[in-house]
């Protein structure tokens, strides 16, 4: 098991009995002739999106997962929702529900706290299913004058895993029947820190929703109102958070490797 998970499962209180599903991990790098190394070894996460290795075929990332449940889960990012189904047994209708799967994952890897309750894709999930997606930093490129973009590391000053406040989701894949748990990153009108950094791009002025350590256990709690959700659905405080340039070249290095993050003039 991985400092990672351990150190994760120590800050949320829960038990680190990953077993079949760190066990599927590990198979699929076998499987894809990756290099093995536990669960989350390293902090560092390059991009949310999914890896395209061919035609309407993605590798999606694999990450520890808080809900309510006693134990650390394992999700993959980009939630599959709940009104894709398989209408029969034949082929053409299977390979229709993986399209089709495969198609809105690439739409689900953010959700808008404005619209969960209104998208039939998220207002199940936001209801009864909600996480935590556990974060030591995040990436946001800064659009420049002269058309370049300065990409930037935040985080939370003193606090070495903060959480991010997400939906999940269970599909039930239409040929093995075995349940894929997947999950969407909740995003939220940028705070000035934020809003100064990510000023570009098709989602500029958004960030993701950090909770605050009070609110966490709230919000996994699947008992919460409607109004109870709703008020947790704000805008997080710049007070404690802070950023600095790291190199372009960041999403070329071994996402594993601390030199990702270091800071540059």
């Amino acid at each position: 098991m991985s400092k990672r998970a351990l150190d994760t499962a120590k800050r949320y209180g829960r038990q680190v009995d990953l077993v079949e599903a760190a066990r599927q991990i590990i198979e699929e790098q076998k499987r894809n002739g990756e290099a093995l190394s536990g669960i989350m070894e390293g902090c560092y996460v390059i991009s949310a999106f999914p890896q395209k290795i061919s035609d309407k075929k993605y590798e999606y990332k694999k990450c520890l997962i808080i809900t309510e449940n006693e134990q650390l889960q394992v999700m993959e990012w980009g939630l599959i929702p709940d009104w894709i189904q398989v209408k029969s047994s034949s082929e053409v209708d299977i390979r229709t529900a993986f399209t089709l799967a495969n198609d809105w994952r690439q739409k689900t890897i953010n959700a808008r706290a404005e619209t969960l309750f209104d998208k039939k894709t998220f207002s199940n999930p936001i209801l009864s299913r909600r996480c935590i997606i556990p974060s030591t930093g995040y990436f946001e490129f800064h659009h420049n004058p002269d058309k370049t973009k300065t990409p930037f590391y935040i985080y939370i000053k003193n606090e070495e895993i903060f959480s991010i406040a997400g939906i999940w989701n269970k599909w039930i894949h239409p040929v093995t029947n075995k349940e894929i748990d997947t999950f969407s990153l909740i995003t939220t009108e940028a705070n000035p820190l934020s809003a100064d950094i990510h000023n570009g791009g098709n989602n500029a002025g958004r960030m993701p929703l950090i909770l605050s350590a009070e609110d966490e256990e709230k919000w996994i709690n699947p008992s919460l109102s409607k109004q109870e959700i709703k008020s947790l659905l704000k805008t997080p405080s710049d007070n404690d958070m802070d950023a600095y340039k790291i190199t372009p070249k960041f999403r070329f290095i071994d996402p594993h490797n601390p030199s990702i993050i270091e800071k540059v003039a």
